[in-house]
């Protein structure tokens, strides 16, 4: 069996190193289709992203691991080497010493997009503006969009907007059985000033 195959030249230079002038290699294939195709069993994928660099292949579950001392991070760092460009953009970290996983943006100005099926973006976290849930431009620290109402205004020093258009809009607080569900008010004198209360076995009050 052929454990990894070279195409065309390896180079060791005088210090120790290791290239390639061209061509790319493969691990557990003769047939790599990018520059590192690493195969440890037949995934039957037919076609191969053209822009893929690497590839990891496996006929069962299939990871990368990457591994640091326990007070140092781990993770995937991502940027662009064009002029302007952030040799740093982005990142995906693990430290295990604050038991803390960090997805985040280096720089000013940078937005996290989370996107679900076609590719359209379900969750939008803006630099230093907020997070949007149906919209990809919040204007508040939560901002929820099912229609864009587009309100001539909100009230000042608004947290957190639900909009909707073309039906009723409401936010629902539940809770189980024998417990109540509610809004508190306060402020930095006091966390609990006033309340709004439901409870269902209370003969149905609202207090």
């Amino acid at each position: 069996m052929v454990a990894f195959i070279i195409q065309h030249v390896t180079v060791i230079s005088a210090s120790g190193d290791v290239y390639i002038n061209s061509g790319s290699l493969g691990v557990g294939t003769i047939n790599p289709r990018t520059k590192l195709h690493v195969v440890s069993g037949s995934s039957s994928f037919a076609s191969i992203q053209t822009s893929d660099t690497a590839v990891f292949e496996s006929n069962a579950n299939t990871y990368v691991s990457i591994y640091s001392p326990t007070a140092s991070n781990a993770g995937l760092q991502f940027g662009s080497g064009n002029p302007g460009g952030d040799v740093l953009g982005a990142y995906v970290r693990w430290n295990q010493a604050n038991n803390l996983m960090t997805l985040g943006t280096a720089n000013d100005g940078d937005d996290i997009s989370f996107v679900t099926g076609n590719e359209t973006s379900s969750m939008y976290l803006r630099n230093n503006i907020g997070l949007g849930i149906g919209t990809t431009a919040p204007l508040y620290r939560l901002h929820v969009r099912n229609g864009e109402v587009t309100p001539s205004s909100t009230f000042a020093g608004s947290v957190g907007v639900f909009e909707n258009s073309g039906s009723n809009t409401f936010v629902s607080i539940l809770s189980h059985t024998g417990y109540s569900s509610g809004v508190g008010f306060g402020s930095n004198v006091s966390r609990s000033a006033a309340r709004l209360l439901w409870n269902h076995d209370s003969h149905n009050n609202l207090s």
